[in-house]
């Protein structure tokens, strides 16, 4: 029996278990939710620019630091091209600035424009984070609590209003993750198009990121299905090594030296070292020392390092130690990290025992994304903005976790989905229930005799 809305009708053995019927990722995902989720960002960001407009005397500009600086640049970009100077080069890793300049030039100075893309890169990706959950964990109350929690998170909001970088980034890295769960859901129309986009978006933005991302499509869209476990983490790393030698090979065999590349600083660690140097530095430096801040030869102490660096990626301000007023927004996300970080493990542990398959390249794009960042950044509030690129992966695996664990508010918040996902049926659709009356009864056991 099915209800007017078209999904099944409630059963109480459905709302205690943590999957529904795959029937309803198979038909598709509810067009009603998708359009509520989009505009529910959309609206979220609105406000969110009206009160940094009125926070910054009403100016448009005076919304943040960069706010005036990303104008400025762009200005002069654009009457470079009004001037016929084009220089393609810099749409490589300098591609934001090239893209507000083009706007610029076509429409005239008008950062509400800029603004105005950011909001709709913004409310889409909340929409993918959606549909990507629904793909990875065959959960349709796990795909629309992940989609709402990214379109909630206040500093996703307030990062992706701003004429940042964070929202292309991040709708490009959920556009790469979105074509390939496309690819391994079986349904492969189109899945290259959302790659190849995706990983010319964080190409023009993070240079290095193009590189990372570009590595975890390989993995997913490997052909060798790879199994859960130690035999399937030893599998893993055997693909890798495959791949990773196979390049340098190639590589070698057509006489291509890859240390003149400039992609290859990223892997220098004196490069690394003096990106960690300059970045710590101001209030919100990790070190005290800049030069503690170096990997050196000391495995402690590179030890340390690293692991500074993850805390800071999920705890991104110290608590006994706020001054500003940007660091008090991120005291309701380091209580969110602390609560849910349970909700985590057991979710990227179960992800991996149940369906390791179908949630690996969130594993994988999760994961490197937090490596990156933690190994690299050394400045708090560098990280607390680099972090919204890794938030949507974070989640998925934290709704998903909770679904797992079957405890806390984010599972009651769960259970509130399936109920209204399996709503009864209204009292004019529902069977008549039979009466008996003690005058059937003898009848009804003549019958059965």
């Amino acid at each position: 029996m099915s209800t007017l809305s078209g999904y099944p009708a409630y059963h109480p053995e459905m709302a205690s278990s943590h999957e529904m019927p795959h029937g309803i990722m198979q038909a598709g995902f509810d067009r009603a939710f998708t359009k509520r989720l989009f505009w529910t960002a959309f609206l979220l960001h609105v406000v969110t620019v009206l009160l940094l407009m009125a926070l910054g005397n009403g100016s448009i500009y005076e919304m943040s630091r960069d706010s005036y600086d990303y104008h400025v640049k762009s200005q002069v970009i654009a009457e470079g091209f009004l001037a016929g100077e084009i220089n393609w080069g810099l749409w490589v890793d300098e591609g934001w600035f090239q893209f507000i300049g083009l706007v610029y030039m076509l429409f005239g100075a008008q950062m509400v424009l800029v603004l105005l893309i950011n909001t709709i890169l913004a409310s889409c990706a909340a929409v993918l984070c959606y549909k990507i959950a629904g793909m990875a964990f065959d959960d349709e109350s796990v795909a629309r609590l992940s989609g709402l929690t990214l379109a909630w998170f206040p500093s996703a909001i307030y990062y992706t209003s701003l004429p940042l970088k964070e929202a292309p980034a991040l709708f490009g890295a959920l556009s790469v993750l979105y074509g390939i769960m496309i690819f391994r859901v079986g349904n492969k129309k189109g899945w290259w198009i959302w790659i190849l986009c995706g990983l010319a978006i964080v190409a023009s933005l993070r240079l290095y990121l193009c590189y990372v991302y570009s590595a975890c499509t390989l993995f997913c869209l490997f052909p060798m299905r790879l199994t859960s476990g130690f035999s399937g983490l030893v599998r893993f790393g055997i693909v890798g090594a495959i791949l990773a030698g196979g390049g340098l090979f190639l590589a070698n065999a057509m006489g291509v030296d890859l240390s003149q590349y400039e992609a290859m600083r990223y892997f220098d660690i004196d490069y690394i070292n003096k990106v960690r140097m300059g970045m710590n530095e101001g209030k919100t430096q990790l070190f005290k020392n800049r030069t503690d801040s170096q990997y050196s030869d000391n495995m402690l102490m590179n030890a340390y390092n690293l692991g500074m660096g993850f805390f800071y990626f999920f705890f991104s301000i110290d608590v006994t130690h706020v001054t500003r007023d940007r660091q008090l927004m991120a005291l309701p996300e380091v209580f969110f990290f602390l609560y849910c970080f349970i909700y985590l493990i057991h979710g990227f542990w179960s992800g991996w025992k149940t369906r390791f398959h179908k949630v690996l390249p969130v594993f994988l794009f999760g994961t490197m994304i937090v490596l990156v960042y933690s190994s690299a950044t050394t400045n708090k509030g560098t990280m607390y903005r680099w972090r919204v690129q890794a938030l949507p992966f974070l989640i998925m695996v934290i709704v998903y976790g909770a679904s797992v664990r079957q405890k806390g508010i984010l599972y009651s918040l769960l259970q509130k989905f399936k109920c209204q996902l399996t709503p009864p049926l209204p009292f004019w659709n529902r069977p008549p229930v039979p009466v008996v009356t003690p005058y059937d009864e003898p009848q009804k056991r003549g019958d059965q005799s």
